[in-house]
């Protein structure tokens, strides 16, 4: 089965520009199809996952959205603390 893993962090804002909050979640041991690092659209009356990137397993901790790069977009930075000990930016496609 596909799973998230344990959640690490979460963050609500427009991510996508359409006037609705988004969550943005991290987590650890991710498996399936899924990643560290996915935000959840609500659609009608439920919530769809969708993948931000990253690879399955690694441990992403705390999250930040922040316009990084001065588009106007909330980009999502994190960090991963098992594997890499790195500072992760993931820019926003959606503006």
């Amino acid at each position: 089965s596909e799973q998230f893993g344990t959640a690490k962090a979460a963050r609500a804002a427009d991510l996508d520009g359409d006037g609705k909050l988004e969550i943005a979640v991290t987590c650890e041991a991710a498996n399936g199809a899924k990643s560290g690092a996915f935000f959840l659209k609500q659609v009608g009356d439920r919530w769809e996952p969708r993948d931000i990137g990253g690879p399955k397993g690694l441990k992403y901790d705390r999250i930040e959205l922040v316009d990084l790069d001065g588009d106007g977009d909330l980009d999502l930075l994190t960090c991963e603390e098992r594997d890499f000990n790195a500072v992760l930016w993931y820019e926003n496609p959606h503006r």
